[in-house]
């Protein structure tokens, strides 16, 4: 089955980045948030800036900022503080977003450049802006730390574009990918493929078997990886149930390993 690389894949289909992040998309990166596990089994890239958090979809960075002594009120030092905390967050995931490896090889800096030469900043400045916060603490003395998390997904959909809205299916809820002979490593932009059928979804990465997962829901399918070719792994459904998973948006979860680790 020939396929291209997984960079000329989302750059191929990709529309117009002026178009607005689609809603199911937005819906899909807080999915991919909430409830997401922290353990020791967490797949995790640190960066100088801050860190890829794979397992909880999210790449995460501080940012912290002293009050302003000569503001007129303790608030409004404090808001201050807690705006200069954010882009300095913000300036750190753009960073960071950079360097997220892509399925089909390369990086996410230089997939935009490739892309529209001269307007990746802007791109990356944006999606930086859709973060949500993981922590705000405020001080006693008038200082902010904010750490803010990017989803994976909403930088995927910066890369590829928002792609086709899900048909609204309720189920299967997610996908279990055991992929410990085939994949290594994460990689942003990874697609499934089961006969004819393909599906590039929301995916999260772990070392370990993910079936506690309450991100997958109740009605969750269970698949092996069986090949790589570029940023598409076969795995052994039936073709109608990736077309189902597809059709529901399910998220994906990638059991990660080396060749022969036991599964």
């Amino acid at each position: 089955m020939g396929m291209t690389s997984g960079a000329e894949d989302a750059l191929a289909a990709r529309p117009s980045r002026t178009r607005p992040l689609a809603r199911s998309f937005v819906l899909a990166c807080l999915a991919l948030v909430l409830a997401g596990p922290a353990s020791a089994e967490s797949v995790r890239q640190d960066r100088d800036a801050g860190v890829i958090d794979w397992t909880r979809g999210l790449v995460i960075a501080s940012g912290a900022a002293a009050a302003d002594l000569r503001a007129r009120s303790p608030a409004v030092a404090r808001a201050g503080a807690e705006r200069r905390a954010r882009r300095q967050a913000e300036q750190k995931l753009e960073r960071i977003a950079e360097t997220v490896p892509l399925a089909g090889g390369g990086e996410v800096g230089a997939a935009l450049d490739d892309l529209d030469e001269g307007d990746a900043a802007e791109i990356l400045s944006r999606a930086a802006a859709r973060a949500i916060d993981v922590d705000v603490d405020y001080g006693s003395d008038g200082s902010v730390v904010v750490r803010l998390g990017l989803p994976l997904e909403a930088l995927r959909s910066a890369v590829a574009g928002p792609g086709a809205a899900p048909a609204g299916r309720d189920s299967p809820s997610g996908v279990i990918v055991r992929a410990r002979d085939t994949l290594d490593e994460p990689a942003l932009g990874l697609k499934l493929v089961a006969g004819d059928e393909r599906y590039a979804p929301p995916v999260v990465f772990t070392r370990r078997a993910a079936a506690g997962d309450a991100r997958l829901g109740d009605d969750y399918l269970e698949a092996q990886a069986t090949a790589r070719r570029g940023a598409a792994i076969e795995v052994d459904l039936d073709p109608d149930e990736l077309a189902l998973a597809r059709d529901a948006g399910a998220l994906v979860v990638v059991v990660l390993g080396r060749s022969g680790d036991p599964s």
